[in-house]
């Protein structure tokens, strides 16, 4: 079989975008691109920025528990990429591998689950929480996908992992995944600093130690164990303390 050249390829689509073009009314602009867009992968395929490679299985048979980003189901959010984007796609973030996986259309076979190739990704968007790829900032301690906790005259980051512990039977081994951690970041001119107990941050507000602990005992927020919208608000009044 002779394989086609990319500029025969170009001729080719060109010439269905014409086609679809002379038989489409104005009317019909909205689904006339939507069909042209869907008319595109199945001739080009994916694009190329979306792939890494296939992956036959996305979690372990005998795991208990999972190692993903709030479930274990496929999320819709949005991906930016080398100068793309590419919304409402369906996602998974592997926080163990610190992998997005992505599953998309093929209407002429089974649907492949793709790994996205994480030395392209500049974010990613699930639901309500944006992931920025650590590796991709101009810093010397890149530590993968970090979630935006607090942006303002201070930035801060949560790295989320998930600890596991493999367990034997008498005849086989498995993992049993635990409750994931996050890990707060700060970031300076030196790049991330993490932050890994109460001392550790209140070390870095280091003028405001005494204020930052009462707004703490008032607003009953204990370090280790705040959710995320305690620690928003922590940071918040830690950037208005530092800022004025």
């Amino acid at each position: 079989m002779v394989k086609k050249s990319k500029p025969f390829k170009n001729l080719i689509f060109i010439s269905l975008f014409i086609c679809y073009h002379i038989s489409y009314s104005q009317n019909n602009a909205p689904k006339f691109m939507d069909e042209l867009v869907e008319l595109s992968e199945m001739y080009y395929g994916t694009d190329d920025r979306l792939l890494n490679g296939y992956v036959s299985t996305i979690s372990n048979t005998n795991a208990v528990g999972h190692p993903f980003f709030l479930t274990e189901e496929w999320i819709i959010g949005d991906v930016f990429m080398d100068g793309g984007e590419f919304h409402q796609v369906a996602l998974k973030y592997n926080i163990e591998l610190d992998e997005i996986y992505f599953i998309g259309k093929n209407k002429n076979g089974p649907t492949p689950i793709i790994i996205l190739n994480k030395n392209l990704i500049d974010s990613v968007r699930l639901e309500n929480h944006l992931f920025i790829n650590a590796n991709r900032m101009p810093i010397q301690n890149p530590v993968g996908f970090i979630e935006v906790l607090y942006s303002g005259n201070l930035t801060s980051y949560l790295k989320h992992k998930i600890p596991f512990i493999i367990k034997s039977t008498s005849t086989y081994q498995y993992i049993e995944y635990r409750e994931p951690k996050s890990v707060i970041y700060l970031s300076d001119k030196n790049g991330l600093i993490g932050v890994r107990n109460k001392k550790d941050f209140l070390n870095k507000f280091d003028p405001f130690q005494k204020d930052i602990v009462n707004f703490m005992h008032k607003n009953k927020i204990r370090f280790n164990k705040a959710n995320h919208n305690q620690l928003y608000r922590l940071l918040e009044y830690c950037d208005e303390l530092s800022s004025n």
